[in-house]
């Protein structure tokens, strides 16, 4: 991919292989993104990953809450338990519901492209996500900022030099949207302001 820092191996083959799609010579449009099987499975591959900290969480909160000290002196290590046990209940909770939305197909059905300009260089933050601040011209002319956070270095970078980032159905000012590369397992939010 174009201004991807990622290498890959591939295996060129002269023709199809058994039971797979014939595609059509020449197809330019992509695939609509609530049909689009690339996208699908790695929203289902982050969904399989939430279920193991939410799992974790689970497991920390019952026995925060089912390890409570009985006596009097102990009051407030019991209070400390309750907020804990509440505490990491809720993130298992969020992760649960995250869980589910990510399975979900996305609702979109098509892919706007917006062309973009950066107002800022491309940072490397220390977890290996990047930051992207700029403008895009939405499909009725407007100017809209726009700004994404940790997003992973290819899709920054194939933002970065093609000057084009697309949104799952149409964006709309003041909201969030799905982004991602037609076709790619790349997703990310990016908030239009």
């Amino acid at each position: 991919m174009p201004g991807s820092g990622v290498l890959g191996a591939a295996r060129i083959t002269d023709g199809p292989l058994p039971g797979a799609r014939v595609l059509p010579v020449g197809s330019r449009e992509p695939t609509s993104p609530r049909l689009d099987p690339v996208l699908t499975a790695y929203r289902r591959y982050v969904a399989r990953l939430c279920w193991y900290p939410a799992a974790v969480y689970g497991v920390l909160a019952g026995w925060a809450s089912a390890d409570l000290p009985d006596e009097r002196a102990l009051q407030t290590a019991r209070s400390g338990a309750v907020f804990i046990a509440a505490f990491v209940g809720v993130l298992a909770l969020i992760l649960v519901v995250r869980v589910f939305r990510l399975r979900a197909p996305l609702a979109a059905d098509t892919w706007t492209e917006l062309a973009v300009v950066l107002d800022r260089t491309v940072s490397i933050n220390g977890r290996g996500l990047v930051r992207l601040h700029g403008r895009a011209i939405l499909p009725d002319g407007g100017t809209v900022r726009f700004r994404m956070r940790n997003v992973t270095v290819a899709f920054g970078l194939a933002t970065a030099t093609t000057g084009q980032l697309w949104i799952a159905g149409v964006p709309r000012a003041g909201k969030s949207a799905t982004a991602g590369i037609p076709g790619h397992a790349i997703m990310g939010t990016v908030r239009l302001t």
